[in-house]
């Protein structure tokens, strides 16, 4: 018999954009910091990503360009609810 202790967790979703805010980032690297964890992923092709099962509380999102230097970072975010579903968008600094 294995005994698993799971983490209420929750998933981190939103939408990267170019400087200025309305036209979709796509292909930019994604990484949400929860904690001591990271967890990456990568923006589609609409500048869409999800990380799934991030621990609950605070956490911030990083997204960087696949070259160059732009970049781009939400605020300090909390999420409590096991199972919700939080948006973070990032709009990129118009760096590099």
């Amino acid at each position: 018999v294995l005994n698993v202790a799971l983490t209420p967790s929750a998933a981190i979703t939103g939408t990267i954009y170019k400087n200025g805010g309305t036209e979709p980032f796509p292909g930019a690297k994604v990484t949400v910091y929860s904690g001591n964890r990271a967890f990456t992923t990568t923006g589609n092709l609409n500048g869409v990503y999800q990380v799934n099962f991030v621990p609950l509380g605070q956490f911030r999102v990083r997204a960087e360009a696949p070259s160059g230097f732009d970049r781009g970072q939400t605020e300090i975010l909390t999420v409590n609810q096991p199972g919700a579903t939080a948006t973070a968008n990032i709009t990129m600094n118009g760096l590099g």
